[in-house]
């Protein structure tokens, strides 16, 4: 359904451009750095074109309160990547596809041998709530290959100079349990699940005062969960 909403899309911009292009009447002058905009009642599209050439480079389309709905860039590689937005009560959802022109690319390594690359369908999806991303994924070639929440810092207790302990918050209906490590590290961090969703944590950092810390976080989704094991890295901003 999401492949025929996105062929849809890229035949309506096709044909948009068909039709300006095709009227005898208008003249567009191009001039460097600055896009091609049309504008309709419902909103306007903006045209950008490479940099001395007459490739394309991004669509966007916008609406009568100039909010971003839709997104297309090419790069040059002939990838297609479409951006588009989606509204649900109070969350937004971006959604992210790519996707190439070619089903490979050939390079011809010397006289007898080629390389040939495929490159696989992803796709990157993001869940927010008033601007703050809940939960990310991406899927490749329709598996979900890896997925991050975004835990809130609810309360901090300074123990000592460097060592603080926070209250952390999961907003992303989750069944299953986190694992706390320092960053980029299998070390654990001191934690506790005080109740659902809430997890209070230790931290020793170095001495110094700095406005945030970063840790990493792994999924350990329960069998009742969609999430997949992973592990994301939360940023969480000290309070003095």
């Amino acid at each position: 359904m999401k492949k025929k909403k996105m062929n849809k899309l890229r035949i309506v911009i096709c044909f948009i451009l068909a039709t300006a292009c095709g009227q005898n009447k208008n003249n567009f002058i191009i001039q460097d750095d600055m896009p091609i905009i049309l504008n309709g009642q419902m909103g306007e599209i903006r045209i950008s074109l490479r940099q001395n050439s007459m490739l394309l480079e991004k669509i966007d389309i916008f609406n009568n309160e100039k909010s971003l709905l839709f997104s297309q860039t090419f790069d040059d590689r002939g990838m297609i990547i479409a951006k588009l937005k989606a509204e649900i009560n109070d969350s937004i959802s971006y959604m992210t596809y790519k996707s190439f022109l070619m089903d490979m690319e050939k390079q011809k390594v010397n006289d007898t041998l080629i390389k040939e690359t495929f490159h696989s369908l992803i796709t990157t999806r993001e869940l927010k709530n008033k601007g703050d991303i809940l939960y990310l994924d991406i899927y490749e070639n329709g598996k979900k290959r890896y997925n991050a929440l975004s835990m809130r810092l609810i309360d901090s207790e300074w123990l000592s100079e460097n060592k603080v302990n926070f209250l952390l918050k999961n907003y992303f209906p989750y069944e299953g349990e986190f694992e706390f490590y320092y960053l980029n590290s299998r070390e654990k961090l001191i934690s506790k699940k005080i109740e659902k969703n809430y997890y209070l944590v230790e931290f020793q950092k170095e001495p110094g005062q700095v406005k945030s810390i970063k840790i990493d976080v792994e999924i350990l989704p329960s069998k009742s969960d969609s999430l997949i094991n992973s592990i994301f890295t939360q940023e969480i901003f000290l309070k003095y």
